[in-house]
């Protein structure tokens, strides 16, 4: 919010106050000089426009479309359909006398 909106901030100590978790709020011109030193850019804070987007890239809308499956999926789920065999055709005699002994 310093750099959007051009503030400047005034030390009424020495300009060398104490920034830490305790102590952060109690001088704003401190506070913005010590994230200046520790690598701040002003040039890429960001603006209300894009305030919040964490680096996402903007949402795509979806097509109609995009919901029909594409003929690779509709190959892949017929093959998997052919290769599960029917149960009503398999020969459960086996099983039965494992079960049973």
């Amino acid at each position: 919010r310093t750099v959007q909106k051009n503030a400047k901030y005034v030390c009424l100590a020495d300009k060398n106050c104490p920034v830490d978790k305790r102590r952060r709020n109690r001088c704003q011109y401190c506070r913005f000089q010590t994230c200046l030193a520790v690598g701040m850019d002003k040039e890429v804070v960001r603006t209300d426009a894009l305030k919040g987007r964490r680096g996402r890239l903007p949402s795509k809308p979806k097509s109609p479309n995009s919901r029909q499956p594409n003929s690779f999926q509709t190959q892949f789920c017929r093959f998997y359909n052919d290769s599960i065999p029917n149960p009503a055709s398999l020969d459960f005699s086996k099983l039965n006398e494992i079960i049973s002994s």
